[in-house]
């Protein structure tokens, strides 16, 4: 099993998702997943009490949550970091899941501002990106909107960060064991009734492992080339056009990239590209041609 140190590293390097100079609000749980992402950040930064600030909502959905907020307070204190916590009173009869994502997502923000910082990390990982990809896929939709989540996404002047996308639950667990990490267990996580998530994490995806011991890794990997595609529609439209025109033309993907760019460039209405010794294609405001040279 991969070093969990290393690939958070890397993926907060591949990304571009903070510096070392920055401050950071983590939002924590207590879970295993929060804490675990704590831990890294606290080896990441040099200094950790000047770059985290950690961030705790305590719901009181369950007669134990003090308890989580407990292992929160004794993860700060031992690691002399500053803690910001609110509590929910208003809860609803409906729409629960949706009615506390909205609230945490505020109180996020709060904090954000009163210290002034741009940076939310949270501690989705591949399990959870699977199981969103599967919730969606069973609800419908545009296959835009199967693509999951991704590293980085802008909230208004915020940018919530996932450093542990490509990391596995098991990969979580078992870092969170070697390095004696105390965490707590919600236990309406395991009931598979709570939730149509939790129906998918409990049921769903080990039925799907049985088939295929990477089953969880290869479906985030489904929504990260969807990703791709979404981001690339334009080179791969230009293959296929190009494909058809001249089939047995050559074609590089640079030479691909570089021309949906100066597609996409509205400062440059006109615009050419050689291909070949024998063709070039030519941007003319909106229109596309192949020419001969």
């Amino acid at each position: 099993m991969p070093d969990l140190y290393r690939t958070f590293q890397l993926n907060v390097q591949k990304h571009h998702l903070f510096e070392g100079n920055d401050q950071v609000i983590l939002g924590i749980s207590g879970g295993v997943d929060s804490i675990t992402l704590a831990n890294l950040l606290v080896r990441y930064f040099e200094n950790p009490k000047q770059h985290i600030v950690l961030a705790h909502v305590d719901f009181h959905l369950r007669e134990d949550s003090n308890n989580e907020t407990q292992v929160v307070k004794d993860f700060a204190l031992h690691n002399n970091l500053v803690l910001e916590t609110t509590d929910w009173s208003k809860v609803s009869e409906n729409g629960i899941e949706n009615a506390a994502r909205v609230f945490r997502y505020d109180f996020y923000k709060k904090v954000a501002e009163k210290y002034q910082t741009k940076k939310i990390v949270l501690a989705h990982h591949a399990n959870d990106q699977a199981e969103t990809i599967l919730l969606k896929l069973a609800r419908g939709g545009d296959w835009r909107q199967f693509k999951g989540m991704s590293f980085t996404r802008d909230m208004g002047h915020l940018t919530i960060v996932r450093p542990l996308l490509t990391v596995s639950k098991n990969e979580i667990l078992e870092y969170a064991k070697e390095n004696n990490l105390n965490w707590y267990d919600d236990y309406t996580n395991f009931d598979p009734e709570y939730t149509a998530r939790n129906l998918i994490r409990n049921q769903v995806l080990p039925e799907l492992t049985s088939i295929n011991e990477n089953a969880v890794e290869n479906i985030a990997n489904f929504g990260g080339w969807l990703s791709d595609l979404e981001n690339n529609q334009l080179p791969e439209m230009l293959r296929i056009w190009l494909t058809e025109t001249a089939p047995d033309l050559p074609i590089k993907e640079s030479q691909l990239q570089d021309f949906s760019h100066l597609l996409e460039n509205p400062k440059k209405p006109h615009g050419s590209l050689n291909l070949s010794d024998k063709k070039t294609l030519v941007k003319n405001n909106g229109s596309i041609d192949l020419k001969n040279n």
